[in-house]
This record gives structure tokens, sequence and C-alpha cells, in this order.
């Protein structure tokens, strides 16, 4: 008896399941692409706007400049990477990335959203959308 028919697995039953892989695959590459490129919109937006520069040398610049981030961090992954053992400060590339987003750079983000809406939003926008009464309860 071959292995195919033990496991209880058709030839085409291989074939339907690798085929239905490769579209989950594919169809989540375009979905990441198409998040991946909402997200650098923003960096490409505000250079545009502060150093009047060009659509295209905005893209290039922040392109190449995630890139260099991108290689840095992923040749320090680990020890035996590339530039796994340079460290600076006790931590290689991908540490400090690491170190700097987690607890940098998400705080502060927090912290200035709040701000944000605590001395910007109006009162009535806060209210209209305000998800819960509880939340919503202004004194004075």
């Amino acid at each position: 008896m071959k292995r195919d028919q033990l496991a209880g697995v058709s030839k085409g039953g291989r074939e339907t399941f690798s085929s239905g892989l490769a579209a989950f695959f594919f169809l989540t590459s375009i979905a990441a692409t198409t998040a991946v490129l909402s997200l650098v919109e923003v960096p490409v937006a505000y250079c545009m706007e502060e150093f009047g520069w060009s659509r295209k040398k905005t893209a290039l610049f922040n392109a190449m400049l995630i890139c260099g981030v991108g290689v840095l961090a992923s040749l320090s992954a680990d020890k035996t990477s590339l530039l796994g053992e340079m460290a600076f400060g006790g931590r290689d590339f991908f540490d400090w990335f690491d170190y700097l987003s987690s607890n940098v750079l998400l705080p502060a983000g927090g912290l200035l959203i709040a701000l944000f809406v605590g001395y910007r939003v109006d009162r009535a926008i806060w209210r209209r959308n305000c998800p819960s009464r509880e939340l919503c309860r202004m004194d004075g």
C-alpha cells in the first residue's frame, strides 16, 4: 500500500490543497503590500510638504531609509547573523530598534495622542463619538 493511500489523501486532494495554499499566500502578500503602501504614504506626504520635494524623490528617499533600517535589523537578528556580533551599549541593531519602538516611540505616541485629545478635540465632538457614557462624562 502506498503512503498516500494509508494517509487517506488522494493525489487530487493534495493538488487542491497546494493550490489553495498558494492562493492564500498570494492574497496575503497583496494585503501586506497595500498595508505597507498606506503606512509609507504618511512620511512621503510629510517630506513633500516640509521640504518641497517631488513625490518621486520623496518616495525614493523614504524607500531607501526604510530599506536601510530593515537591512540593519535583519542582518543583526541573532548572534550568527552578519552584524549579530556588533553591539552598542550592550545591544545590537535589532535590539535597539525593538527597544526604541516599544519603550520610547509607543509610549510617546500614546501620550501625545492623549494630550491632543484632551486639549484640542472639542467637547461636542468627543461626546458625539465617545463609545460609552462613563468615558464621556466631563465635569466642568
